[in-house]
């Protein structure tokens, strides 16, 4: 096989050609395997943008899919709210809670002689909340696991108040052994926008 005069060439000649044959195809390997490598790195990272981009393109579908859903939950919990303000001390505080605390005492064995008047001011648990706070001392007397009942269940009805500053005494009663005194400050929010 005669390949260019390739068996004319001396020994020496061979070698020499044969090793620039095979640098020439390792540089040409290299470079086209070099080359190759960066393209399919550039083509992994346009895919890893496109996926991003479906990702938040289907996401944003998502959000358009779910506007109704978003809306008419937003409805109800302004439906909620408003429910809730309606029972919230709004004009006349003091009456408020008065009334409240006559009408939910009635089926605990608790005596809450005192009331305070309302001190008025920003609501101090979250900044920048839309309410004002009212807060009332109220002491009394009561048994143990009735008064525990009473602050539960007033709690648990009235969401928009808390209970701080529980302060439990014995009370000095003689003749009714087991019997507590107590104080506690009941701060309610105030609706911003009274009916």
């Amino acid at each position: 096989m005669n390949f260019l005069g390739f068996n004319k060439l001396s020994g020496q000649k061979r070698k020499e050609m044969i090793l620039v044959v095979l640098l020439t195809v390792g540089i040409l390997a290299a470079l086209g395997f070099g080359l190759i490598k960066y393209q399919f790195g550039v083509l992994a990272g346009l895919q890893d943008k496109q996926a991003a981009v479906n990702r938040r393109l289907d996401e944003m579908h998502n959000m358009v899919r779910r506007a109704s859903l978003t809306e008419d939950e937003l409805a109800i919990s302004r439906q909620r709210l408003s429910k809730l303000e309606e029972d919230m001390p709004s004009r006349d505080l003091y009456f408020w809670i008065d009334v409240t605390l006559r009408r939910f005492k009635q089926s605990y064995k608790v005596d809450i002689p005192q009331v305070s008047q309302p001190a008025v001011g920003k609501m101090d648990l979250l900044p920048d909340f839309p309410y004002q706070q009212a807060s009332y001392r109220v002491s009394g007397t009561a048994r143990y696991q009735e008064l525990g009942r009473f602050l539960a269940d007033f709690e648990n009805q009235f969401p928009y108040a808390r209970l701080t500053n529980l302060q439990i005494n014995p009370a000095s009663s003689p003749g009714e052994p087991g019997l507590l005194s107590f104080s506690v400050f009941i701060v309610t929010l105030i609706n911003p926008n009274p009916s």
